[in-house]
């Protein structure tokens, strides 16, 4: 993106009210919640997981228990606690639950952030997380969005945004064990740099 920040990876609370809305009555449809629903570890054609920020969390697909295409995704499995780190050690996080979401981005904001082909992230809710060494300084690269990152070594470290103030998105490459990351799908693929080629099969958007 050139004009402004990522996108991030989930909807407005207006649009989230009336997806849930739209479900309760049996009208939701598969078009636009392939939109709204963008990275929310959502079924590409229908609504997977549309309570990822408020409610129970769970599961709920329009297809029912039998669609293919949630079936498909690889699940979250990996196991709390979970901690991660900068290059320095001197910024440190502690995650006492599983993930919500675990999603690579190819917007262009957080490619120019890690100076990277893209970026893998790891949505975990507030209140089960917190810095366990030094506070990381901050940066506000666009109205409503801050980047943290170690003010020593500058590694990045995570991704907030005033559209999702219950999620922090830490970067999957700062976790102690990255080996168990299992991301569900591809997000902003729209700006994905041209030498990049996806062969592992996962739902781009």
């Amino acid at each position: 993106m050139t004009s402004s920040d990522c996108r991030g990876f989930g909807a407005d609370k207006a649009e989230i009210a009336g997806a849930l809305a739209r479900q309760g009555n049996g009208s939701a449809r598969p078009g636009p919640l392939g939109r709204i629903f963008r990275g929310q570890g959502k079924c590409r054609g229908g609504t997977e997981r549309i309570l990822r920020n408020g409610g129970s969390g769970g599961r709920s697909c329009h297809r029912g228990p039998t669609c293919a295409q949630c079936t498909a995704r690889k699940e979250i499995t990996r196991t709390p606690p979970f901690t991660g780190r900068c290059l320095c050690k001197a910024v440190t996080f502690r995650c006492e639950a599983a993930p919500l979401w675990q999603s690579h981005c190819h917007c262009e904001s957080c490619r120019r952030a890690t100076a990277s082909g893209f970026t893998s992230f790891v949505g975990v809710r507030n209140g089960t997380w917190s810095w366990t060494g030094q506070t990381p300084a901050t940066y506000n690269s666009s109205p409503g969005v801050w980047r943290d990152f170690c003010p020593h070594c500058g590694t990045q470290m995570s991704y907030r945004s005033s559209r999702y103030p219950e999620e922090m998105h830490f970067y999957a490459a700062t976790l102690d064990d990255p080996s168990g990351y299992q991301p569900t799908e591809h997000t902003h693929t729209d700006e994905k740099m041209p030498w990049i080629h996806l062969s592992d099969g996962l739902p781009e958007t």
